[in-house]
């Protein structure tokens, strides 16, 4: 659970701080993984960046690529996009 809770935090955490609202959040719970949906206005895909040990940030998107399955962006119909990742159990 915790590890959700940290790529839940991560991908909202940067959908607030790089976009502009409004932003949503979806869970899906399946036989075998947990998806996570973070939808945000903004066409423009992550910019994964190198992280910074000053913590100015860069350590995000790097955690929530290694952590997650399935990392990728789908854009929306509105102009907006959808961050999903996957979490095996």
């Amino acid at each position: 659970m915790d590890l959700v809770l940290l790529v839940v935090s991560e991908l909202v955490g940067n959908a607030i701080r790089h976009t502009s609202a409004p932003w949503s959040l979806h869970l899906a719970l399946r036989d075998d993984a947990i998806d996570i949906l973070v939808t945000d206005t903004s066409p423009y895909a992550p910019q994964p960046r190198p992280p910074h040990t000053d913590g100015t940030g860069g350590w995000g998107y790097l955690l929530v690529s290694h952590l997650t399955t399935d990392l990728h962006i789908e854009p929306t119909p509105a102009g907006g996009k959808t961050t999903c990742a996957r979490i095996p159990w």
